[in-house]
């Protein structure tokens, strides 16, 4: 049977990305090195991170590790909210190569709408001087999205949102869908901390059902809904899991169930649709989580 690691989606400028790949938030460059050389190993071609999640080194070297060919791979990361307020895209475009040890990447993502409109018109000239295959957004609400595309020349190729059955976010997908966006989630699992999605009652009775976990239950709602994942996880086993899904369909049935599952409400406190927290950041100059930090970015950064 075909693995969904080998599912690829063509995304609005004619570039393939893999449905499903790694996520490395909360890993130490030492993690990185292993579950990336790992995760290859097993299949697995997209490998998610981001300057801000600071294990970019890590990343590389496991890429580097796994021996296989560079253009099989597809590497995302992402410009920081601080580099993009000060005007520094290229710059942290440039410093991301120099620790992934690559000469590109095959997606580079605005990782939060700061100062967005002047970093996305760099991130165009960076995509139009092919320096990268595709360029892409994450975290824009609705108004958000409307004003960028008043300025923007090239349509993102990518929106990478908080994405799970308890955080749909339905409005936004459908607007990017719509536009030929392609949505990619983060936090498909929910929280770590917390595990809501996991313990859900409606996703653990499916888990039964089909003699799946929680995990593949709602990935394979993700896929069904033509969500690319990007599972974070440091173990072999939980990675083939992760995997594991084209040997079930959730019925519709299944997936009205999921969809009258009570939403998550946001954790955040915006100002002008921006998560207090990031603009906290980006006033005291961050660009790089602490290392060995093992929270939740989205509840508990500063608890």
């Amino acid at each position: 049977m075909k693995s969904v690691l080998q599912i690829t989606r063509l995304l609005n400028n004619g570039v393939k990305i893999p449905m499903m790949g790694l996520g490395t938030w909360q890993m130490s460059d030492e993690e990185a090195t292993v579950a990336v050389r790992q995760a290859l190993e097993l299949g697995y071609r997209l490998i998610d991170t981001a300057a801000f999640y600071n294990c970019e080194k890590g990343v590389g070297q496991g890429i580097r590790d796994s021996g296989i060919s560079r253009e099989k791979i597809f590497v995302t990361t992402k410009v920081w909210a601080t580099d993009l307020y000060e005007n520094r895209v290229e710059e942290a475009y440039e410093e991301s190569l120099q620790r992934l040890g690559l000469d590109y990447v095959d997606l580079l993502i605005l990782h939060w709408p700061v100062n967005y409109i002047n970093g996305w018109k760099i991130m165009e000239r960076i995509y139009r001087q092919g320096r990268v295959r595709a360029i892409g957004i994450s975290n824009f609400r609705i108004k958000q999205l409307l004003k960028l595309f008043d300025a923007l020349e090239v349509v993102p190729a990518v929106i990478q949102l908080e994405l799970n059955p308890l955080v749909t976010n339905f409005e936004i997908r459908s607007f990017c869908e719509a536009k030929g966006i392609a949505v990619t989630a983060w936090q498909s699992l929910g929280s770590g901390s917390t595990g809501e999605v996991l313990n859900n009652e409606v996703i653990v009775g499916l888990a039964k059902k089909y003699g799946k976990t929680p995990a593949q239950i709602a990935l394979r709602w993700a896929f069904q809904n033509n969500i690319i994942t990007i599972p974070k996880t440091v173990t072999p086993k939980r990675m083939m899991e992760n995997a594991d899904i084209l040997d079930f369909e959730l019925t519709e049935e299944d997936m009205e169930w999921i969809g009258n599952i009570k939403q998550l409400p946001r954790y955040d406190t915006e100002i002008r649709d921006v998560p207090i927290r990031i603009t906290e950041m980006v006033k005291r100059g961050v660009r790089f989580v602490e290392k060995g930090y093992k929270g939740n970015l989205t509840r508990d950064f500063y608890d």
